[in-house]
């Protein structure tokens, strides 16, 4: 394909997804926005600051530098500036994978692309996904510079939680290497120093602590949509790019090394076992897809170079149909900000100056934190795997939990009013949600949200 062409359809990729930053609000972007700015004002919290329920629970920020980014740059250009920061983080993570593909079927990118522009947009895991593809193409190299993975590894460490991923991969890169008995007396000390560098954080190892949390949830998986098993998520881009990636990996799996070959189904399978592991998976594989198709075409007799070309030609057009169907698709369910958020009601708040204790949903958390920060929140995205043992009685060992139990109607939300001295509740227009809080007082209500005072 010209590569002009080429050229415009990434650039429209990109262009999406700097979109999608701007006129797609991610529910935790205010949290962030907010972490960033007491860390930016007032150093790193031991404790809770945003919700009423578990205020003492030393929570782990295991994006507080990104957090911090987020804070500057937003104080500095606004929501645009943002969206521009992390859109350039995505184009150079597509820049690596589309350098990796050259004179390759660069064409299978646009997959990769279309799958991750419905994962991304202004979030922290953005970054760990450029972290992950620049770990990858350090380990593919012949030989690979141990201080450049140090050095990423301090920086991972301290910009989102997925830094594990970089240590685990390089254990699984010298569990192969001794099964093939290539000695290597680093190894060890190697990943020691790995290690150590994980520790070089505000939070030490508690920082491994947040991320055992998240890993032991299994409950995680069947009430927050990005932890669902992947194969529940009607995603087309990926799986289309998995079902060419396995028919090449069959065919010419000889082709790839063993612990390309490990790596890449391990992430498969965690990316069928929850929905967050997907990009992974594409990022993982997309440097091996380019080798394998490569075998590919040095494997075809000079006799059958035409229907090749014509085969070839078929792939890429199912990738560019393919990956600007799921664009197309995903564009389509974008919900504008004020029907996704509370905006008019918190808009009155504002105004009429109502401030306290707010039971509000789980999904608009984030949003409250940013616009209302004298108003504390019952959860938010942050909270979900937070859960441990004290005996105070006005305060949650799990406030996920007890969320739950109060939209599921399985308790009276008058003993958690009591518990929490609740003053106000917002929530949408659900009528099951509606029928919980009837009994109090209705003194705002609009097309997406409706605010009761208690």
């Amino acid at each position: 394909m010209n590569k002009i062409i080429l050229r415009i359809i990434l650039f429209f990729f990109i262009a999406a997804f700097f979109l999608k930053g701007v006129c797609v609000l991610d529910p935790d972007f205010g949290w962030h926005l907010r972490m960033g700015q007491v860390i930016f004002t007032s150093g790193i919290p031991t404790h809770d600051l945003f919700s009423f329920t578990m205020v003492r629970y030393p929570f782990v920020d295991h994006e507080w530098l990104t957090n911090v980014l987020i804070y500057l740059v937003y104080n500095a250009t606004g929501m645009v500036g943002v969206s521009a920061l992390f859109t350039g983080v995505f184009f150079a993570t597509i820049l690596i994978l589309a350098r990796e593909g050259k004179n390759s079927l660069l064409e299978i990118v646009f997959l990769v692309a279309a799958s991750l522009l419905g994962f991304g947009g202004v979030r922290p895991q953005v970054l760990g996904w450029l972290f992950l593809v620049l770990w990858m193409r350090e380990l593919a190299m012949t030989k690979h510079d141990n201080r450049h993975l140090f050095l990423l590894q301090l920086l991972w460490v301290n910009a989102h939680g997925s830094f594990f991923l970089g240590i685990a991969i390089y254990v699984v890169f010298k569990i192969v290497e001794l099964f093939q008995k290539k000695k290597n007396k680093t190894s060890f000390l190697m990943i020691f120093l790995l290690f150590f560098a994980t520790l070089v954080n505000p939070y030490t190892y508690r920082m491994w602590w947040e991320v055992f949390m998240q890993l032991t949830d299994g409950s995680l998986r069947w009430r927050v949509m990005e932890w669902l098993p992947g194969i529940l998520i009607f995603d087309i881009s990926f799986w289309v790019y998995s079902c060419i990636f396995f028919s090449l990996f069959i065919k010419f799996y000889k082709k790839i090394s063993v612990f390309q070959k490990t790596v890449a189904i391990l992430f498969f399978l965690m990316a069928l076992s929850t929905a967050r592991n997907m990009p992974l998976f594409l990022l993982v594989s997309s440097v091996i897809v380019f080798v394998l198709w490569r075998a590919f075409e040095r494997s075809v007799p000079k006799q059958k170079t035409e229907p090749f070309l014509l085969f070839k030609r078929v792939i890429v057009g199912i990738c560019i149909f393919v990956s600007f169907m799921s664009v197309y698709l995903y564009l389509v369910l974008y919900k504008p900000i004020d029907e996704a958020y509370p905006g008019g009601a918190v808009k009155y708040m504002q105004s009429q100056k109502l401030t306290g204790n707010t039971f509000s949903l789980y999904e608009w958390g984030g949003y409250i934190i940013w616009k209302l920060p004298d108003n504390k929140i019952f959860v938010d995205g942050r909270m979900p795997s937070w859960r441990w043992v004290q005996n105070d009685t006005h305060q949650s060992n799990n406030a996920d939990f007890e969320y739950r139990e109060i939209v599921k109607g399985k308790r009276s939300f008058n003993y958690y009013r009591d518990i929490y001295h609740i003053r106000y509740v917002l929530i949408n227009k659900d009528k099951n949600k509606q029928a919980l809080f009837k009994h109090y007082k209705k003194i705002y209500e609009d097309k997406t949200s409706i605010l009761y005072k208690l």
